[in-house]
């Protein structure tokens, strides 16, 4: 698998589940930090998304635990999160994540990230 996306929120993954489809890429949808860890030192990924929205995450053990994996160049990391979470998003851009967007902009900008990010060609419309 080439994305992981971590986040809690079923419907929203589905969406973004789509766009990689699209765009011939795989994304795996995870639930916990563990488990992003678990299935990223199985199979290194390209890229992880990150919802900041997810109970209990925080964005900088996310990071070192992805970049302490043996053997595996770190995976690009997107964060996002309501706007109204200043913090969360702060704490995202201290930790070393590649790019932190609001979920509004996230939203929005769906392929360019995956595009960008994991590769693959432009969806059509």
């Amino acid at each position: 698998m080439a994305i992981a996306f971590l986040t809690n929120d079923l419907l929203f993954a589905s969406r973004v589940k789509g766009v990689a489809e699209r765009l011939g890429q795989a994304l795996e949808v995870v639930g916990s930090v563990d488990t992003l860890v678990e299935r990223a030192s199985e199979s290194p990924k390209q890229l992880v998304l990150l919802d900041l929205s997810t109970p209990g995450i925080d964005p900088r053990e996310v990071v070192d635990k992805l970049r302490s994996i043996d053997d595996a160049a770190p995976p690009k990391l997107v964060a996002y999160a309501p706007h109204v979470h200043e913090a969360k998003l702060l704490a995202a851009t201290e930790a070393g994540c590649d790019e932190v967007l609001t979920r509004g902009q996230f939203n929005n900008q769906i392929e360019r990230v995956l595009a960008q990010y994991a590769g693959g060609g432009a969806a059509e419309d």
